[in-house]
């Protein structure tokens, strides 16, 4: 009995003692880029310096670890010669060889990573991991701006619960190029705990994938104070920052296509829980309200110019804390990516149809006791003109009666209503609404 104690206390001691290495030997291996989009049958490909910063010495290459589409084929290869899972590879001191894992999705969408091990011939305790993160095949790309790469899953189960295919991106373990994202036609961003929301690589990226006609969610605490004043927030984003917010209780907007309807709070359980300072917006350039926190301050807009639908919100989705709304407001979402116009409202002038009324809008706004709306009659009728508030009920009758031909302005003195959003409704063969947004 003493004989079996004694070797396992030698047995304990002996995993104590740290494995020396040998002098002299060393290597960098490293990848600026170890996340890459792909899609069908493209081979993509990874540059990994791998330099022996020691003495001449050989080195074992072998994927570790695979967790991606059976359908996929990952290999390495090594200064344009590929060896398959593992091989072996002389560098002399001071060399650089690029190793290439390259990965070939063959039409099947999906996410997934290798994991490279390195490890010296001559130093055998000097090994290195590498991860290598793929996606590819969707249309819909979901990019995790959160920098511990916190919360995706609430994005991920309103997506899979509503059958929408989709590629992540793990915008904290690699930044995303122009390139990643070109041929997705669907973006959401979100941007979790971060302190930096969007840096300056992110907003020209944004702004070149809306160029292109593409469609964006965004939605982040911060992001709205961090880029306020800024053009990116005023003319992508449709939005100025009016103030941090202190109320977790979100409503939407009787009137509105996503958010009618619903009623959500962004703390608690169910939710990531996560906001410290959600923000509070005025919509800009033709966006509209489309939800509002309980002091009637907006926390959402939409805006679409025909080609290109945008939906911001200055909060964390992440942090609604019922699951079935995260689904309900990703699918009208969705639902709105996919309704076009034929309505430019980048040019003006726009073309009236006989028998209809064009809101074009008013002025101030936001406006804090009084505001005039503008309006373009094109045929002589009966109109109603009214202001509503976000619960659909009548506020105030501006004009009920015949109207001819031309424009108009209709003041509204809101001296004795609450702040929030309003609505002004005209009501004839074609109907219009114009939100209009008070703040006191």
């Amino acid at each position: 009995m003493k004989r079996q104690i004694r070797i396992v206390v030698l047995a304990a001691l002996s995993l104590m003692i740290p494995e020396i290495s040998a002098a002299g030997y060393s290597f960098s291996f490293s990848c600026d880029r170890p996340a890459m989009a792909g899609f069908p049958d493209s081979i993509n490909v990874f540059q990994a310096p791998l330099t022996n910063t020691g003495q001449d010495d050989s080195f074992s290459l072998a994927i570790a670890h695979r967790d991606h589409p059976g359908a996929w084929i990952t290999t390495l290869c090594i200064d344009f010669v590929c060896f398959g899972d593992s091989f072996s590879w002389p560098l002399e001191a001071g060399a650089t060889s690029i190793v290439k894992p390259d990965f070939t999705p063959y039409g099947v969408p999906g996410d997934g990573w290798i994991t490279v091990r390195i490890k010296s011939f001559n130093n055998p305790a000097d090994s290195q991991l590498l991860d290598f993160f793929f996606t590819a095949g969707q249309t819909t790309l979901v990019v995790c701006g959160d920098p511990n790469g916190n919360y995706a899953e609430y994005y991920g189960e309103a997506l899979n619960e509503l059958g929408v295919p989709f590629n992540n991106w793990p915008r904290w373990f690699a930044p995303i190029t122009v390139s990643d994202i070109q041929f997705y036609t669907k973006l959401i961003w979100f941007t979790g705990d971060a302190v930096q929301t969007l840096t300056t690589a992110d907003i020209s990226i944004i702004s070149g994938y809306l160029d292109a006609g593409r469609d964006l969610f965004i939605s982040g605490q911060g992001i709205a104070s961090d880029l306020r004043d800024s053009s990116f927030l005023n003319d992508y984003l449709h939005a100025a920052f009016y103030q941090t917010e202190d109320l977790r209780q979100i409503e939407g907007i009787a009137a509105d296509t996503i958010s009618y309807g619903l009623s959500f709070s962004i703390s608690g359980q169910g939710g990531a829980d996560n906001q410290n300072f959600p923000s509070s917006i005025i919509p800009k350039n033709y966006s509209t309200p489309t939800l509002v926190y309980g002091n009637g301050h907006i926390a959402g807009v939409k805006y679409s110019n025909g080609v290109s639908q945008r939906v911001f919100f200055p909060f964390g989705f992440e942090a609604i804390a019922d699951s079935s709304t995260r689904v309900t407001l990703a699918g009208r979402i969705a639902d709105f990516f996919e309704v076009t116009t034929d309505i430019n409202y980048d040019e003006p002038g726009l073309e009236l149809l006989p028998g209809s009324i064009s809101l074009v809008g008013n002025y101030p706004n936001p406006f804090n006791s009084s505001t005039t709306i503008i309006a373009d009659v094109g045929i002589g009728q009966e109109y109603t003109i009214s202001v509503f508030d976000v619960g659909g009920r009548l506020v105030k009758n501006l004009h009920q009666g015949w109207l001819a031909p031309g424009n108009y302005l209709f003041p509204w003195n809101a001296l004795n209503n609450s702040s929030g959003v309003y609505y002004c409704r005209a009501v004839g063969i074609v109907n219009q609404s114009l939100p209009l947004l008070l703040l006191k």
